[in-house]
């Protein structure tokens, strides 16, 4: 590992431990996060791409203006009907830079020196995985899209695992963007929670085969104090899918909900947990450098 990558990860680290702390303890992370870490990550794969020339130097930095500018809240800057990016802006930046990357591959080559750094092309695919996930409502927060983008910046790729790994797994983690490796990585480490849903559920005596897997039942006195959705079809209420931009504006619908279901008399509904997703994207990252791809690893250890 050298100098440079060392740097890299260490600020990766420090930032997704702080973005963690945000989403474990507010469901929220700020921008700003993302903003710094952005920059940071443009900054330093800037440096390392330099040696290669100034064509691959430039097209860096689209793809790194691309991921720093999706952490900008465009919605809350002034004259935001010209500036924010929902209005068609960014789908262009999107075909601008892919027509930029694909004509710097044909003309100079892919991971050439003076063409198209392999590099630039995983930040590329990560930000349009990212994004469609996002729209296709699989990423359930922006804060989702960010982070993986963001990680993009300092591990366009998979690098071998610290840990021992068959030579298959090694190879695959090295030839996909690592941000997908994270986010497999997450997705397996979210198997948990239904697991430890139908243990609550089984030691309370309240295992439902229809529900039991992704809810469990709560009082209705800590709805606020708890990071739920109410998804309860017996007492009519379900705010699973409800949009909520912030924290504030979660904890007041929250509140309302339990404020109506308490005039209800209703002691007790059932409830899905909101996963802090940041935060197992992190572990993701974690179990991507220390073992590499969990899918890739079962695969070739059978």
């Amino acid at each position: 590992m050298g100098e440079l990558q060392a740097v890299d990860l260490a600020i990766l680290g420090a930032g997704l431990a702080l973005a963690s702390g945000f989403d474990l303890r507010d469901r929220e992370v700020p921008d700003a996060i993302w903003l710094a870490m952005g920059a940071a990550g443009l900054l330093l794969g800037g440096v390392a791409t330099a040696p290669l020339g100034f064509i691959p130097t430039a097209l860096w930095i689209l793809v790194g203006a691309l991921v720093v500018s999706a952490s900008i809240p465009w919605d809350r800057l002034p004259g935001r009907t010209t500036l924010h990016l929902d209005w068609g802006v960014e789908p262009l930046a999107y075909l601008a830079v892919g027509l930029c990357l694909l004509a710097a591959g044909l003309l100079g080559g892919v991971g050439a020196q003076g063409g198209l750094p392999w590099s630039v092309v995983g930040v590329y695919l990560t930000v349009l995985l990212a994004r469609g996930l996002f729209e296709a409502g699989i990423l359930g927060g922006g804060a989702d899209a960010k982070a993986l983008m963001t990680i993009a910046l300092f591990l366009p790729f998979g690098i071998a695992p610290i840990l021992p790994s068959p030579t298959i797994a090694t190879t695959l983690l090295t030839s996909v963007p690592f941000s997908l490796t994270v986010l497999l990585n997450a997705l397996v480490l979210l198997l948990a929670v239904p697991a430890y849903l139908v243990i609550l559920n089984l030691h309370r005596e309240q295992f439902r085969w229809d529900r039991s897997f992704q809810r469990y039942r709560l009082p209705v006195s800590e709805i606020s104090r708890k990071f739920v959705w109410v998804d309860d079809p017996e007492v009519g209420v379900r705010t699973l899918g409800v949009e909520a931009e912030t924290a504030r504006e979660d904890l007041r619908i929250r509140t309302e909900v339990q404020e109506r279901l308490t005039r209800q008399g209703v002691q007790t509904v059932w409830v899905t947990p909101q996963i802090p997703f940041v935060a197992l994207v992190s572990a993701g990252v974690l179990v991507g450098v220390l073992a590499g791809n969990l899918i890739f690893l079962f695969w070739g250890i059978l």
